[in-house]
């Protein structure tokens, strides 16, 4: 089989897509197959690293998805969702300035990254800089216009700006694209 440039074994291609599509214990496993397989490509195992370090990242252990994406990035620097993924960890474990200098090389990098725009701009909204996170958020929306959270993020940063029906628009807006967005956007 061949996936890119590369060939790849059949099993070695199950492992990649295992990583990818699956979840918790099962895709960690299975990346770390494709990591430990010296025949991958440095671009396959830093997409191995980022699969797993956000795998890690859900499971709440942040130092082991950061060694992760630290890795992936290594292997391959131009690689925007390692970048990403690294600052939205950076992001949970209360580095604020970290996350925003990763969330920002990912939009360098990929600048219709809009995930990386809603990211960042919820780093600056937990920092209480609304305006720069409105912004973002603006962005994100306006590069993929059913992004749910970044309407539910932007809607929080409005209100806590005191724009109540600035808010509350983007609150319904977000429950219009998805009936179960949750309790936290509102």
């Amino acid at each position: 089989m061949i996936a890119g440039s590369v060939l790849v074994l059949p099993a070695v291609a199950d492992d990649q897509v295992t990583c990818h599509d699956a979840s918790g214990d099962e895709a960690i496993s299975a990346c770390t197959l494709v990591i430990e397989d010296r025949g991958a490509s440095a671009k396959i195992r830093a997409i191995a690293y980022t699969s797993r370090g956000f795998e890690y990242d859900d499971k709440g252990d942040y130092n082991r998805a950061i060694a992760d994406y630290n890795e992936a990035i290594r292997l391959d620097p131009n690689l925007a969702f390692a970048y990403s993924n690294r600052g939205n960890a950076y992001d949970a474990k209360g580095d604020p300035d970290r996350a925003i200098a990763d969330l920002t090389e990912a939009i360098q990098l990929d600048p219709k990254f809009a995930k990386a725009y809603g990211g960042r701009g919820r780093v600056y909204r937990h920092k209480g800089n609304y305006d720069r996170a409105i912004a973002d958020f603006n962005e994100a929306i306006r590069l993929a216009p059913n992004f749910t959270d970044a309407y539910c993020d932007r809607g929080l940063a409005k209100r806590a700006q005191g724009d109540a029906a600035g808010a509350n628009m983007d609150f319904a807006k977000a429950k219009q694209l998805d009936r179960n967005i949750g309790s936290w956007c509102n």
